[in-house]
């Protein structure tokens, strides 16, 4: 569903849509949407791409889609400017700010925009799980890390400093880690997100995930809660799960601190909701 509007309505959602996107390193639409679409944006490219060049204005559900695939100040400042479209008398109550405050650019490695990782990288990361859960502990440190402390946790993965330094220099030329200091190591991805599943990634991604079960047990994480159930239900039902169950995991994705010294708790949630039919 289209909405029909004032033409210069649509033209500055779809200019503050594109200054967006390119603020956020992606110099082509496609690779934009297609982030946005792994998010759980429900329109096709085609439709995408009338909303950026101003042909059509976009329906408050995909406006709703696109901003819960970027960060809140991105996305607060886009759903101001479509409200303040909307209702042109009432901009004031939007407070809408025309324009980016100009950020100061930064060769810092952590602090650049990452985009979904590459094929290069997701099979520098299956090469063993050792180069897996190293990249893991990376990711999931406030601060960088000696090669001592990995070592340490990563003893059963390997077997001298020698095979890990080995393992570091490979991540490292698939763009995944470096060195902000001799001898500390940071990962250079924070927030992980993974290209969809393809039959060239499939046994890379079948490999990660059967060492993401063993991931807790190998670091040694306690078990706070497990649960198992078995039982007949209503198929009313089912979809009320599934939607209670993503909620849950929403809930554990957005319940890290600003601060990041208060976050000091690792957890992991292994969750795996089957339905099926018996004979009775």
């Amino acid at each position: 569903m289209e909405i029909i509007c004032r033409i210069e309505t649509v033209i500055q959602f779809s200019a503050a849509l594109k200054e967006l996107r390119q603020r956020l390193g992606y110099p082509q639409a496609k690779g934009f949407y297609q982030k946005l679409a792994a998010d759980g944006l429900s329109c096709n490219y085609q439709h995408y791409m009338k909303i950026e060049k101003g042909n059509v204005t976009p329906t408050p559900d995909l406006v709703s889609e696109i901003a819960a695939g970027v960060s809140p100040e991105h996305s607060e400042r886009l759903i101001q400017i479509y409200c303040a479209n909307l209702f042109p008398k009432f901009r004031h109550i939007f407070q809408v700010d025309e324009a980016y405050k100009p950020s100061p650019k930064s060769n810092d490695p952590k602090k650049r925009h990452q985009k979904t990782l590459n094929h290069r990288q997701v099979h520098a990361l299956s090469q063993s799980r050792a180069h897996y859960y190293l990249f893991l502990v990376l990711t999931l440190a406030r601060t960088s890390l000696s090669q001592t402390q990995l070592r340490e946790r990563l003893t059963n993965e390997f077997k001298s400093m020698e095979l890990m330094t080995d393992a570091l220099e490979e991540l490292k030329s698939a763009n995944l880690i470096h060195y902000p200091q001799p001898q500390s190591v940071q990962a250079s991805i924070t927030d992980i997100r993974f290209p969809a599943r393809t039959e060239t990634l499939a046994k890379s991604y079948e490999a990660m995930d059967d060492w993401d079960k063993t991931f807790g047990e190998a670091m040694e994480f306690s078990n706070v809660l497990q649960k198992a159930i078995t039982r007949r239900i209503s198929v009313r039902y089912l979809d009320i799960l599934e939607r209670q169950m993503n909620l849950f995991v929403d809930l554990i994705k957005s319940s890290d601190e600003l601060d990041s010294r208060f976050n000091n708790e690792v957890v992991q949630l292994k969750l795996s909701f089957k339905k099926g039919r018996l004979p009775g």
